[in-house]
């Protein structure tokens, strides 16, 4: 029995030394396919970080764009505005100057002056 637990220990230890040297061998590879695939992972988030400070770019351009038309649009509106706001003065100074049966020159603004009746 003692001989054969020798024999059984002596197995054992060949064999968990053949297993260390196989762990051993494989952490090696396993260790560069991970620092591949990490090479690989850097290179692709560099690629993303491109691309994603490319698109940055773009929109920064186009809400720039966007704000310059807008500006644009609204001092358009204003002038319209204010060209209708006129139109709209002078036509009801028409209309009332038509009512009373007389034309009144147009102004800018609306300007009545009143005649005080002599006593």
């Amino acid at each position: 029995m003692q001989a054969d637990r020798e024999v059984w220990i002596r197995e054992v230890e060949s064999r968990a030394k053949l297993k260390k040297l196989e762990f051993e061998s494989m952490i090696e590879t396993r260790i560069k396919e991970l620092e591949d695939k990490v090479n690989a992972s850097s290179e692709q988030v560099d690629r993303s970080m491109a691309q994603f400070d490319k698109m940055i770019g773009e929109m920064r351009d186009n809400y720039w764009k966007l704000a310059s038309s807008i500006s644009e649009i609204n001092k358009a509106m204003s002038r319209q505005w204010e060209a209708l706001e006129y139109r709209i003065e002078t036509n009801r100074r028409l209309l009332d100057s038509w009512g009373r049966g007389y034309l009144v020159q147009p102004y800018p603004y609306r300007w009545y002056y009143r005649r005080e009746k002599e006593r």
